[in-house]
């Protein structure tokens, strides 16, 4: 081809394109403007799904809360408080008892409490007594009052031992 050959070729190529261009442009908004469409209608579709899964969410905890933790909140807190009660009872049967009583942590031999008859064997007031373990009372060159301490640590029966105590008042 030769050069006005080609440039007629290429005239005719820009007439065809521009006749053709108002049909495509129209059928290309139509496209765009069918998938803006669709696009809206999948956010719509979206923010429902999302406002929906919200309230769902919420109306769940709601129930959660109002089914569930507050019944047993009340439970805890009725336990909780029968638990202060029967403490108390304890502690009044503990300190009213005729006979010395030592309240004793089992893990290691540690004094919990003691009643004030105990206080009265022991030589010393409640206050010094608590914190201290048993061993601290009990004189160690006594076979029994070893024997006795293992059998409080092994958690065995320590019915009819005789042990010595020590003279804290020193």
């Amino acid at each position: 081809l030769t050069t006005s050959e080609r440039g007629e070729s290429i005239g005719l190529d820009i007439e065809q394109i521009r006749g053709n261009e108002a049909p495509f442009l129209q059928g290309m908004d139509e496209i765009v403007f069918r998938y803006d469409q669709e696009a809206k209608r999948k956010v719509v579709v979206a923010r429902w799904l999302e406002l929906s899964l919200t309230v769902l969410t919420l109306l769940v905890l709601a129930l959660e809360a109002r089914l569930i933790f507050a019944p047993v909140t009340r439970r805890i807190r009725h336990d909780m408080l029968v638990l202060e009660e029967k403490e108390e009872d304890m502690s009044h049967l503990f300190s009213a008892s005729p006979t010395a009583m030592l309240m004793v942590d089992s893990k290691n031999l540690g004094i919990v409490e003691a009643n004030q008859k105990a206080a009265d064997l022991i030589g010393l007031p409640i206050e010094k007594i608590a914190g201290s373990t048993v061993s601290d009372y009990f004189d160690p060159a006594y076979d029994t009052s070893v024997r006795f301490l293992e059998s409080l640590a092994k958690h065995a029966s320590i019915s009819d031992y005789e042990v010595v105590l020590l003279d804290t008042q020193l």
